[in-house]
């Protein structure tokens, strides 16, 4: 052991560089493994970020669409309950007033719903039925047949604007 000593102080020059070199070594391969080892904690920090900014977008726009149903929503439930008020109460023939203002409705209800859904197609009839009617107290008899349909595409579009916010 004394001999080793010895040596290191004759040729510290040598062990000097020796060392300088295992040094150079260590910081020449641990420099680059630490940079990937931390490059890749960023990258994946990053694409986590990434994904979490995407569903915040998609709830955003999932959100959004589901205003704009509720909106329907409320606009055709208006509509229909002011084509029922008059149908339900106005004496038959209508006036013009009242004929005027039951056709806009009708028109209103019936470009708001879609065509291709049955509980649509079902109110639509119901709503012809109920304008053909004769008298009033044949309207009045009509009436639970409308509420019954008008629910059904109510409840359907709630029930859309449920599964869009889920």
């Amino acid at each position: 052991m004394i001999a080793f000593f010895e040596y290191l102080k004759t040729n510290a020059v040598v062990v000097a560089a020796i060392i300088s070199s295992l040094l150079a070594l260590i910081g020449g391969l641990g420099g680059p493994i630490v940079a990937l080892l931390i490059g890749r904690k960023q990258a994946a920090a990053a694409q986590t970020s990434a994904e979490a900014s995407m569903l915040t977008a998609q709830k955003a726009g999932a959100r959004a669409i589901a205003t704009l149903r509720q909106e329907w929503i409320d606009t055709l439930r208006t509509t229909l309950a002011e084509y029922h008020s008059i149908m339900m109460s106005a004496k038959v023939p209508l006036s013009p007033k009242d004929d005027r203002a039951a056709s806009n409705l009708g028109t209103r209800v019936e470009l708001m719903l879609n065509p291709k859904e049955d509980a649509s197609k079902e109110l639509e009839r119901v709503i012809l039925e109920i304008d053909n009617c004769k008298t009033l107290d044949e309207r009045v008899k009509m009436d639970p047949q409308f509420v019954a349909a008008a629910r059904r595409v109510l409840k359907l579009e709630w029930d859309r604007v449920k599964s869009d916010l889920q």
